[in-house]
């Protein structure tokens, strides 16, 4: 599963969330980036996921604009035995681990705390990018 593509692994985690009853959607604008995937729930709750191979420095750097138009936001990854400093710096981050696990489920190894900072007018922004039409 190393060498599982970035692709393939957003395309993973977006089953995982629609198999759950989410609206989801990949590569959605978001203010000056592009959030890798978007999960949305029947509240409109917003997840954002920011899928990485690798280098969880550059998500945590990644996910700091999202923060602004998501209710969570998460690294997912393949499984790994992580660092402690890993998980202080997604912790620190207020952000959550999704790991793809060797046999294909998907697990929360951290859990990501509800975030209050976001700004109405981009969350709706990210909805309409989306083209989110839930209840």
């Amino acid at each position: 599963m190393n060498k599982l593509p970035e692709d393939s692994l957003k395309q993973v985690f977006a089953e995982h969330f629609k198999n759950l009853g989410f609206d989801v959607a990949t590569e959605v604008a978001n203010i000056y980036r592009s959030a890798d995937l978007v999960v949305v729930d029947e509240d409109k709750k917003i997840t954002i996921i920011e899928c990485k191979i690798s280098n969880v420095r550059k998500a945590v750097e990644q996910i700091q604009i999202h923060k602004l138009s998501a209710d969570r936001v998460f690294i997912g990854m393949p499984f790994r035995n992580p660092r402690e400093s890993t998980i202080s710096m997604i912790k620190n981050a207020c952000a959550g681990l999704l790991y793809l696990m060797p046999d294909g489920t998907v697990e929360e190894y951290i859990s990501a705390p509800q975030l209050n900072d976001w700004l109405e007018k981009t969350k709706n922004r990210l909805l309409d990018n989306m083209n989110y039409r839930g209840a």
